[in-house]
């Protein structure tokens, strides 16, 4: 399927649109932590009393996602089998758990989608105490997406960043070498995870909290693995002439010689 012009343009575009969305969305993450007051104390029954339900914004914005992350999942797909004949297992296992991750963050799209203004109506429609407190976890939940979702991504992604650079390794079709970028975005995905695992720790285990620290280690999550998806949009894009002639070269059977 991926080996007509056509599809490989597609898959391409994919990887472009997710890689542009993803980094539109870690830019407005960062500069959102950036006011974040975690200290700041908040009556959540007064909150959750004076939301109103957005249907139209909060639908669209969710389902966008969701179909980004669709669209990531077969790019990823269009790249494993341009890789797949070089380097089979590190191939699987980069493109498997990048797409798990990818996966994870669809699924919650949808539940975003279709959850959000859900919990609002049924917790200003419900009477029962116990209920109305099960709803507002569920809505604070989705307040804390932004650690959580990105601490499970990243998770994910650190090892398919490592396996997709060894995928890359020692390609010789005259092509941009990406194992670098993979490389490096993984070590940037592990200094987030260490960077925000121990800012959170200091802001609510010591009441000190790392504002700046913190807002790099955000920046570790988006920056690196978004232009080396960008990168890998465009080394899908670029002609094969140089790989197909050595595998020809490969294949071609030796030449017999004169007795």
């Amino acid at each position: 399927m991926f080996r007509k012009t056509r599809a490989l343009s597609l898959a391409s575009l994919c990887g472009f649109l997710a890689a542009a969305v993803f980094f539109v969305i870690g830019l407005y993450r960062t500069i959102h932590f950036s006011n974040w007051q975690p200290y700041a104390t908040i009556d959540w029954q007064t909150f959750l009393t004076q939301q109103r339900p957005n249907f139209g914004g909060d639908f669209f914005t969710h389902s966008f996602l969701g179909v980004v992350s669709m669209a990531a999942l077969v790019f990823l797909l269009a790249l494993a089998t341009r890789t797949y004949r070089l380097h089979p297992t590190s191939t699987v296992a980069g493109a498997g758990f990048l797409g798990l991750g990818t996966a994870l963050m669809a699924a919650y799209s949808v539940w975003l989608a279709f959850g959000h203004d859900t919990i609002l109506l049924r917790y200003s429609s419900t009477q029962d105490e116990a209920l109305r407190q099960t709803y507002q976890h569920l809505y604070q939940a989705g307040f804390l997406d932004a650690p959580v979702i990105s601490a499970l991504l990243a998770y994910f992604a650190i090892p398919g960043f490592v396996f997709l650079g060894l995928a890359f390794w020692g390609r010789k079709d005259g092509r941009l070498p990406l194992w670098p970028w993979c490389w490096a975005s993984a070590a940037s995905l592990l200094f987030a995870v260490l960077t925000l695992g121990y800012g959170y720790d200091r802001t609510f285990g010591a009441s000190q909290f790392p504002r700046t620290l913190m807002i790099w280690g955000h920046v570790g999550l988006w920056l690196l693995p978004t232009i080396t998806l960008a990168l890998c949009a465009y080394w899908l894009l670029q002609p094969e002439a140089a790989a197909m002639k050595q595998q020809s070269a490969e294949t071609e059977p030796p030449a017999i010689k004169a007795a």
